[in-house]
């Protein structure tokens, strides 16, 4: 998955969940299947861009305090 935007990320975070309530007001998802649907979500698509946007290892070193580094 490529790098994706900050601003695309909470976009996509806010209408994910969102979603869910929404897709149950109109009937087009029952209330007791809801939260695993949200699960779900949050594991393929969440959990997906946060693994593909991980800051590197040399970058994070970088901005550490000197005396984290001892």
């Amino acid at each position: 998955m490529p790098a994706i935007p900050a601003n695309y990320r909470r976009w996509l975070y806010a209408v994910g969940i969102a979603a869910v309530p929404v897709l149950v007001a109109f009937g087009w998802l029952e209330d007791s299947i809801a939260p695993a649907v949200v699960g779900l979500i949050y594991a393929v698509l969440m959990g997906g861009m946060a693994v593909s946007n991980v800051t590197p290892d040399a970058t994070v070193a970088e901005h550490e305090p000197e005396d984290a580094a001892e």
